[in-house]
């Protein structure tokens, strides 16, 4: 045997050698790879945030590549573990199909984490680091477009906030900071009507400055302000006709001043009183919205009627005025109605604690006397 002829017989005989020792050690390398009936193992948790999994026969913890099996519901786990706890690559599966998978360090959370539809489609992933979501989280339509992608830092939200349309139209941007709305926040609102809502937040995660909810088409629905996230000065809100329906006054988030109400339908003024510390006080009126005409008037101290009190009552006849005195919320004094048309009275007199007495009469039209009589307590 020449000599190039031996060289190449020893090669041979070394790869031979090889592939023996790769067979020999093939069945070490799948049996390093166990499988677990779910209650053949314990999963303590150590009390911050980790699993410490046992092998209960041994009570030894798991290392190396494992599968737990739950039988009753055709899923397993398949992770890598060290000394009891996840290390490494982690999924879970269901009938065979993969429905999650990421990376673990020391028990932890580290990494990409997917999630999966029976489709085999992401439907939604998050990042950790540590254990604490870092980094974008997204959901996505199973067009593979996204939904929502959210921002963390630290297991905060921290960055953008966005939600889109299936077709990519932006319909929510906001930002955080350390967990905290920060800057314009803007909005798309669906409900009785749809409207791009926008609010500015401050540094402490305060709502500060203008705020405006506007119809789709351009025109405004509410403007208003906010202090120190309490509303605050004057509120208008307005139809999608472009009637103002109503202007409201703020002082530290409690309504006070004047407020204005109008009908929907009509666009007329329907209501205008006085508040204070979110209590009527001072003048009250309603108006008919129909024609615009007054209908009651009255008068509030610290919430309650105190003084006049104007109500039109409507009939089939005749329409007349009841005009009474309050005094802390209960009819106290002189009461008397009179005619619309001539203003000519109708009734007269009198109310103690909310409760008639004395010598009452009742006229007609003209002015004639039809009933007299006396009321007792």
């Amino acid at each position: 045997m020449d000599k190039k002829s031996r060289i190449l017989k020893e090669r041979a005989m070394k790869k031979c050698v090889a592939l023996i020792s790769f067979l020999m050690f093939l069945p070490v390398m799948v049996q390093a790879q166990k499988e677990y009936p779910i209650e053949q193992v314990s999963a303590i948790n150590v009390g911050d945030g980790r699993i410490l999994f046992r092998d209960l026969k041994t009570e030894k913890p798991l290392n190396g590549d494992h599968r737990i099996i739950d039988g009753y519901h055709s899923a397993y786990i398949q992770a890598e573990f060290k000394d009891g706890f996840y290390n490494g690559k982690y999924g879970e599966y269901e009938y065979n199909k993969l429905k999650c998978d990421g990376t673990y360090k020391d028990g932890k959370k580290d990494g990409v984490f997917k999630m999966y539809d029976s489709e085999g489609r992401v439907q939604e992933e998050k990042s950790y680091k540590d254990g604490k979501l870092h980094g974008a989280h997204k959901t996505y339509f199973t067009t593979g477009k996204v939904e929502r992608e959210v921002n963390y830092r630290n297991g905060k939200q921290d960055g953008k906030d966005m939600v889109y349309e299936w077709d990519g139209t932006l319909r929510r941007d906001h930002t955080y900071k350390d967990g905290k709305q920060v800057g314009k926040q803007f909005t798309f609102l669906k409900g009785t009507y749809e409207l791009y809502e926008t609010e500015y937040y401050n540094e402490y995660g305060m709502k500060d400055g203008e705020y405006s909810s506007m119809f789709t088409f351009g025109q405004p629905h509410i403007l208003g302000h906010y202090k120190n996230d309490q509303k605050d000065g004057r509120w208008i809100e307005i139809a999608e006709s472009g009637d103002t329906l109503s202007v409201k006054t703020y002082v530290n988030g409690r309504e006070e001043g004047l407020h204005i109400s109008y009908d929907r339908n009509t666009g007329a003024r329907s209501r205008e009183f006085y508040l204070k510390a979110d209590r009527k006080d001072g003048l009250y009126r309603e108006y008919n919205p129909g024609n615009g005409e007054l209908v009651y008037e009255a008068t509030y101290q610290h919430g309650r009627l105190h003084g006049k009190e104007r109500r039109l009552i409507v009939t089939n006849r005749y329409d007349y005025w009841e005009i009474s005195t309050y005094v802390n919320g209960r009819k106290t004094g002189l009461f008397e109605s009179r005619y619309v048309k001539n203003d000519a009275v109708r009734e007269t007199g009198e109310y103690l604690n909310g409760r008639r007495v004395g010598r009452w009469k009742m006229y007609d039209i003209d002015g004639k006397l039809e009933k007299e009589w006396e009321e007792t307590k």
